[in-house]
């Protein structure tokens, strides 16, 4: 099945930050106690909340970018349009130019093969498969990473109201990468992938979406028979 999505991407396009000031950016827009636990997806006492996050905080090509889906956008668009400057870490930038873009955008399984690259980090493996994925050879790490990613897409879906009605096929082209998080290196994967399921871009698939990895952006969608 498929579905419409409401979506806003917030770009900022004059300020430049690595890619590791994502997390930053949500302390920033989500900091104090009082605001809406879709801004910063914890509950009470800083306890996760585990549902899709409707708010998402990103940095695309040195950019940064807010995407808000569904009941977040009247959540982040006040913000956006009340904040004159954004601190992040000891530095401020002025945030004046601002691009917001709001439209409605499908998601869901479909016919085509589409194809996909991260443009952040996947965080993919838990614990136990994280061992699983160790011990295996390379055939077997190739399947378990296909089969985690399809897990993935379905509890995406099964977040924003989408039901999967078909079975979802993946193939990935990935490269581990480590990365620092938490003050821990956390095995990351960059590259492609195609699957037949249609992700809007910049969604985030994995763990710690809303600090901006495992997004998504497509390349180009083909019917199966053409490939």
């Amino acid at each position: 099945m498929q579905k419409k999505i409401r979506v806003m991407r917030v770009t900022y396009p004059e300020i430049q930050v690595p890619q590791w000031q994502g997390r930053k950016l949500r302390g920033f827009f989500a900091a104090g106690g009082e605001a809406d636990s879709l801004l910063h997806n914890h509950a009470a006492g800083g306890v996760g909340i585990y549902r899709y996050p409707l708010v998402q905080y990103k940095v695309f090509r040195k950019a940064p970018v807010i995407l808000a889906l569904e009941e977040g956008i009247p959540e982040v668009h006040p913000l956006v349009m009340e904040r004159q400057e954004m601190v992040l870490g000891n530095r401020s930038y002025p945030c004046g130019n601002v691009e917001i873009e709001l439209k409605s955008e499908t998601i869901g399984d479909t016919s085509q093969v589409c194809r996909y690259y991260f443009c952040a980090p996947w965080f993919g493996l838990n614990q136990a498969n994280y061992r699983e994925y160790i011990q295996a050879g390379e055939e077997e790490r190739q399947a378990l990473l296909e089969r985690v990613l399809v897990g993935n897409l379905i509890s995406m879906a099964k977040g924003l109201g989408v039901q999967v009605e078909g079975r979802l096929k993946a193939q990935v082209r990935l490269e581990e990468r480590p990365v620092k998080f938490k003050s821990e290196f956390v095995l990351g994967f960059t590259g492609e992938f195609s699957v037949n399921f249609l992700i809007p871009d910049l969604f985030g698939i994995g763990k710690s979406v809303s600090r901006g990895f495992g997004s998504v952006k497509r390349k180009k969608c083909i019917q199966e028979q053409d490939q």
